[in-house]
């Protein structure tokens, strides 16, 4: 059986088959009492009318064939080859699932695309929740598909497999402003290829009889990825011609792949972590270069994993001159950190934000890229996608290494069990790191005041995760305020079993803060008390311009947390993933940066429990 963490079964397709492991799940608030939760002294139960899943159908799958051999009609190919044979587990041991019919693994992020969010109907043409599957660990030999992303239909409640994103597994995937009416584009983060061992798929590759440019042989591609960000044109399907399926209709469908390059002949070339420790960097340095496309394009045929254009970032980026190479973390031959949560502009630029385990965060911006997209899609006889973008990365976060101490305001909290602070990272118990390390949740937030970042870590910190919030934009280093710390093996409240519902904690163990949403546009009413975001077509662009009229200190901002070592008690009972908390926090910021005090947490605003979740998705955000 599956090893741990096997999740109560959510059934599809009129119950006719089951998953077990990532959920994900919906609430249904009052809008009215949620706006005025941070002064509300009950629990969170009056708020709610309905909770339950938010997949009722999986398009084309069904169940899974008990008699070891293939699925031939319905397998989810998250599982399986190509052919439909059941491949996940360990060594030469498959981990079936105990009661259910397949796994859904570690959903990383499940967060909501809404219809035409960016001026001028640009978007995708229906409101979805977009989520993914991050890793999963396949038995020896075996040949494998890969893990898509997963488009969720909210009217409908169905979910669509995406393969055109590649099949390397994700992180986080983000639309930003595609600056065209007929076309999206998503940011894309995540490991590209965390299966286990990838040996046989890599001599699966290199049977192909396919070269590399530079003649070096192929190597698994985990890690080996540059940002990069996805084109798609609406209204066409995998093969180019015109189709309005779901999958069709919002451009997820027909589309290219797109990767950061630079020239590796420049002064100041260096592979992008080390780029990133050469001092002194600082923030605001730049690192010039374009996005070109990989060679692989999704044509809707699934096939096993040495197909697929995770591979494409290890040869030469298409129609870059020479000297051009992909911008990975330690060139095309070495796994590099690994590239986490991206978040895109929330003023609609065309450009992202992108963090790594590293510890830095950056910023990719490709300004022409709606000109570009107009004058293909004008044009009869060209591709339907740019042949390049050019683009910069600007630095953020984590440069250098520099201490970071002195751009940590703790605002008088973060004590850590063993008398010292979080103003540095206590990794492993035993190395104080003076930066941020493992940069995991990121989403930057429009204001009235200004573009705030805000950063959660997923480190191994002994004494707890820590979570900050900065403000953009600003010369010189940025102020990094310290928000909240949860969990760690060196944790008291952790080593001592405390946790909620009371009798689940195990042991010490890792927390995980966990994606952030802003509730502030969906609260925010006019000068005649009526919410100024309504359920209509214009929803979406309505709350990105909602968003930026509240104040960062008016702002009530959703915050997931994972308690990893929750596991016990009746989560174990009711074959819940593990716990967890929805929180409310409010910032308080001071624009001179300084901070106002609010009791009981750092002072950088008001943080409390809005749900206890011991039952969504393994990672949700």
């Amino acid at each position: 059986p599956i090893s741990a963490y096997e999740s109560f079964p959510w059934a599809v397709n009129d119950d006719s088959a089951t998953f077990t492991g990532s959920h994900v799940q919906y609430l249904d608030v009052k809008r009215d009492e949620l706006r005025n939760f941070m002064a509300h002294e009950n629990s969170a139960e009056s708020m709610m009318t309905g909770a339950g899943n938010m997949i009722n159908t999986m398009k084309l799958v069904g169940p899974r064939t008990m008699d070891g051999g293939p699925t031939t009609t319905g397998a989810h190919f998250s599982n399986t080859d190509a052919a439909g044979n059941y491949v996940i587990g360990g060594g030469t041991t498959l981990a079936t699932p105990a009661i259910a019919d397949w796994l859904m693994q570690s959903l990383c992020s499940a967060h909501i695309v809404m219809r035409h969010q960016w001026p001028g109907g640009h978007g995708v043409e229906n409101s979805l929740f977009m989520t993914n599957e991050e890793w999963i660990n396949i038995i020896d030999d075996s040949d494998y598909t890969g893990l898509s992303a997963h488009a969720i239909d909210i009217e409908t409640m169905t979910s669509y497999a995406v393969g055109a994103f590649t099949l390397g597994g994700f992180e986080k995937i983000v639309e930003f402003n595609s600056g065209h009416s007929d076309y999206v584009t998503f940011a894309i983060g995540g490991y590209n290829g965390a299966f286990g061992s990838l040996s046989h798929a890599t001599a699966a590759r290199t049977a192909l009889g396919i070269p590399r440019a530079d003649s070096n042989p192929w190597v698994s591609p985990q890690d080996i990825v540059p940002g990069r960000f996805y084109i798609g044109r609406k209204g066409f399907n995998a093969q180019g011609i015109a189709a309005s399926d779901f999958l069709s209709r919002n451009g997820l469908a027909y589309g290219q792949v797109y990767g950061f390059a630079v020239d590796n002949s420049d002064v100041d070339f260096a592979w992008r972590d080390a780029w990133h420790e050469v001092d002194p960097r600082i923030n605001g340095d730049v690192m010039q270069g374009a996005f070109y496309p990989i060679e692989w394009r999704w044509d809707g045929e699934v096939k096993n994993f040495e197909h697929d254009g995770s591979w494409g970032f290890q040869d030469a980026p298409v129609g870059a001159p020479a000297n051009t190479v992909f911008w990975t973390g330690a060139g095309p031959d070495v796994s590099a950190k690994k590239n986490e949560h991206c978040t895109p502009d929330p003023n609609g630029a065309h450009a992202f934000y992108l963090g790594s385990t590293a510890g830095y965060i950056g910023k990719y911006e490709f300004p022409t890229l709606g000109t570009l997209i107009a004058a293909v899609a004008s044009d009869p006889v060209a591709d339907a996608f740019p042949a390049s973008i050019p683009g910069t990365y600007t630095a953020f976060v984590g440069t250098g290494t520099n201490s970071l101490s002195s751009q940590i305001d703790l605002g008088g909290k973060g004590l850590r069990a063993d008398g010292n602070t979080q103003i540095t990272h206590m990794d492993g118990g035993a190395v104080e790191k003076d930066r941020f390390e493992d940069v995991d949740g990121l989403e930057v937030f429009a204001s009235l005041d200004g573009d705030y970042m805000l950063i959660q870590e997923d480190s191994g910190n002994t004494f707890g995760e820590r979570m900050f919030i900065t403000k953009l934009g600003e010369a010189g280093d940025l102020s990094f305020k310290f928000i909240a710390q949860s969990g760690g093996s060196g944790n008291t409240r952790n080593s001592n079993g405390v946790g909620v519902p009371a009798g689940t904690n195990l042991g010490g163990g890792s927390h995980e803060f966990s994606g952030t949403f802003d509730l502030s546009g969906l609260l925010k009413k006019d000068a005649y008390g009526k919410y100024m975001v309504k359920a209509n077509a214009q929803q979406g662009v309505a709350k990105r311009a909602a968003d930026k009229l509240v104040a960062i200190n008016d702002k009530l901002l959703m915050v997931g947390l994972q308690a990893h070592n929750l596991i016990g008690g009746v989560i174990s009972a009711f074959n819940n993933d593990r716990g967890g908390q929805l929180y409310i926090y409010q910032p308080a910021i001071k624009q001179s940066n300084y901070l106002l005090g609010y009791a009981g947490l750092a002072e950088s605003g008001a943080f409390q429990a809005a749900f206890h979740m011991s039952a969504l998705c393994t990672e949700c955000s």
